[in-house]
């Protein structure tokens, strides 16, 4: 199961769950709330985990690298309230790995990838259960100018590994999308529903 890209988020960072049969669709697009507009580069760090952990997730780096939310005011229009895996003011390769944490569980998970497209990129997405198991995987290799967007889908997925490889400075991440696991009480009404839409027909 692969999933279409949801449009770009308008200037808020959080979009309100959307609710449909009973499950919760979130979307970050890394904006302007939550954050100080005076300085178009800050870190994603510590200071972040409290706002981000309300909304189930938690952002780490498998290699300690810091990751950076840009600002509105970042001269790069197009990557403008996004988050990216290297240091933008000095020019770092922004190749380094993010990870994911999903408080709850999900079943479906995307980021979009977006550049100048001067070069070729990979932008890959992994997920995987608690126990470290890959459940799921989708890659896409393009020069991003118009951004891309890559999906996993499975019925349990814990935390999920976001790489991205380039000639390059690598990519801009925006626009996170997720949806919860719902709950069983939830999954029986759904299938009590399927049943009987069946019986009528």
């Amino acid at each position: 199961m692969k999933w279409t890209t949801i449009a770009a988020c308008g200037a808020a960072a959080i979009v309100a769950p959307t609710i449909h049969a009973g499950i919760a669709t979130n979307v970050i697009d890394f904006g302007a709330d939550f954050r100080d507009q005076t300085n178009g580069i800050i870190l994603l760090d510590d200071a972040f985990d409290e706002t981000f952990e309300q909304l189930g997730i938690r952002f780490s780096s498998p290699s300690a690298n810091p990751i950076f939310w840009l600002g509105a005011d970042y001269g790069f229009a197009a990557a403008a309230n996004s988050i990216v895996m290297g240091d933008p003011r000095t020019g770092e390769n922004s190749t380094h790995t993010l990870r994911v944490d999903f408080l709850t569980p999900v079943f479906l998970a995307s980021i979009h990838g977006i550049d100048g497209g001067g070069d070729r990129d990979t932008l890959r997405i992994r997920a995987f259960t608690s126990d470290a198991t890959q459940v799921d995987v989708d890659v896409m290799t393009s020069n991003f100018g118009s951004g891309g967007t890559v999906t996993v889908a499975a019925d349990r997925i814990d935390y999920i590994l976001i790489e991205q490889s380039g000639v390059n400075h690598g990519l801009f991440l925006d626009d996170l999308t997720y949806a919860q696991v719902p709950a069983p009480s939830t999954m029986a009404l759904l299938g009590l529903g399927f049943l009987a839409r069946r019986r009528r027909k």
